[in-house]
């Protein structure tokens, strides 16, 4: 419950944190972890996520939209932003998807939720 509270807050403060640029959409999104418990996971393009990583996984509709491999995006809601580093397959019901590294009762309790996302898209990192 301790950590509910603690993710609960960090995200409430972080709402004023976000301010848009550039690219605005509204979103489906939700969490996702490792699939083994380790907190390790390779992304679509190759990239090695790990806990603490701040990373996202995105739609192939967000991709079209200039939001690809390597860009930064801000998550509203959440503090700083975050590196496209992975992709979702066609069968997801969400737009973006954090990862968490493991899963926990608060990142499940987090998601899926309506939020809006900002980026530049025309900004990705380089390979």
């Amino acid at each position: 419950m301790r950590e509910f509270s603690a993710l609960a807050a960090l995200l409430a403060a972080a709402l004023t944190a976000c301010t848009p640029t550039g690219e605005v959409r509204t979103v489906t999104a939700a969490t996702y972890a490792a699939t083994d418990g380790s907190g390790l996971h390779q992304g679509a393009w190759g990239d090695q996520l790990h806990p603490g990583l701040k990373a996202v996984a995105v739609s192939e509709e967000l991709i079209s939209r200039g939001l690809g491999h390597r860009s930064e995006v801000r998550v509203e809601g959440l503090p700083g932003s975050y590196t496209v580093l992975d992709r979702l397959g066609p069968e997801a019901k969400v737009d973006l998807s954090v990862y968490v590294g493991v899963e926990t009762r608060a990142s499940r309790a987090w998601g899926p939720r309506r939020v809006r996302i900002y980026w530049e898209a025309d900004e990705p990192l380089p390979d």
